[in-house]
């Protein structure tokens, strides 16, 4: 499942692009997000607890930071999550923080996989999911780079 979604932040593009490297602080502002740790070579282990359907999950995985391109401020992820009793979460991310007149207009672009007895779900209830941890994401990311 492919998702797009756009997030305004107030603040300058540099500022915003420095945040998406410091995927403990980016993590910070996901709901669900905790206990996030440095692997290595750009690597993070952490936990997402989701409720999705009659899921509640708590999907330990880990995120990689695949590729960045400071011209022009783009990091692309890779994200992987299990939960061992419903299944999991593979996802290709790719952020790109771009000038918009009052700031930073953030571009993310996500091709997700759903597995296991999760992707049962269903399309809808899983965009609705996404849209949901992203409208939080983009509430926590305003707060925090706002401030």
């Amino acid at each position: 499942m492919k998702f797009a979604h756009v997030i305004e932040i107030p603040a300058p593009p540099d500022r915003a692009f420095s945040f998406l490297l410091d995927l403990p602080r980016v993590a910070r502002c996901l709901p669900g997000a905790s206990d996030l740790r440095a692997g290595d070579h750009d690597r993070y282990l952490g936990d997402l607890r989701v409720d999705i359907g009659p899921f509640h999950l708590t999907l330990a995985g880990d995120v990689t930071i695949l590729s960045r391109d400071e011209p022009t401020r783009t990091v692309t992820l890779r994200a992987v999550g299990d939960d061992p009793r419903a299944g999991g979460i593979r996802a290709a991310i790719t952020m790109r923080a771009q000038h918009s007149g009052a700031g930073t207009r953030l571009l993310l672009d996500s091709d997700v996989q759903v597995v296991g007895r999760l992707a049962r779900l269903g399309r809808l209830l899983v965009k609705r999911k996404a849209d949901q941890l992203i409208a939080g994401f983009a509430r926590n990311v305003a707060r925090e780079l706002g401030a």
